[in-house]
């Protein structure tokens, strides 16, 4: 986790999570919770406003919001980490989860420590990826300058 307190977008459209959660130890953990009831697509801000990772709870008796949640949210930002909270799991939603990239499907009487910890997973992860993406780009860049050097192009 970096020196900033990172951005938890909760989308939970029926209060699930909120009412579950005590308000005093979802305020002490080392985020920022942004708890909004439906999903917008989050752009690919890297600042500090931008969302580290998003929860998208399941609302009961919904069998396909939760799903375009996940694809709204990553609309602006396809390497978002969402985790997907579910107060009936099932093999067959996560399954959906998974295929639909979620970082992770939780059944909804997780803890906040769980969740905690598969948050920081999650934060983990994509700052991994976009380091290797970061390195992978200056890479290309360098061997295109090399081939440059190498393979002058005459301008005649």
């Amino acid at each position: 986790m970096t020196a900033s307190r990172d951005t938890i977008l909760v989308v939970d459209p029926a209060g699930q999570l909120a009412r579950r959660m005590p308000a005093q130890g979802i305020t002490s953990a080392a985020w920022v919770w942004l708890n909004v009831d439906s999903a917008q697509p989050v752009d690919g801000r890297a600042d500090d406003s931008a969302p580290s990772v998003a929860i998208v709870v399941r609302a009961p008796n919904d069998n396909t919001d939760w799903v375009e949640s996940m694809h709204r949210l990553r609309a602006g930002r396809l390497n978002l980490p969402v985790i997907i909270i579910d107060d009936e799991p099932n093999l067959d939603r996560a399954l959906i989860a998974l295929r639909n990239r979620a970082f992770d499907y939780r059944p909804l009487d997780s803890t906040l420590d769980e969740l905690a910890e598969v948050a920081q997973r999650a934060i983990a992860f994509c700052c991994q990826a976009m380091s290797r993406r970061r390195i992978a780009d200056e890479l290309v860049q360098v061997v295109s300058e090399l081939a440059r050097q190498s393979f002058p192009v005459d301008a005649d």
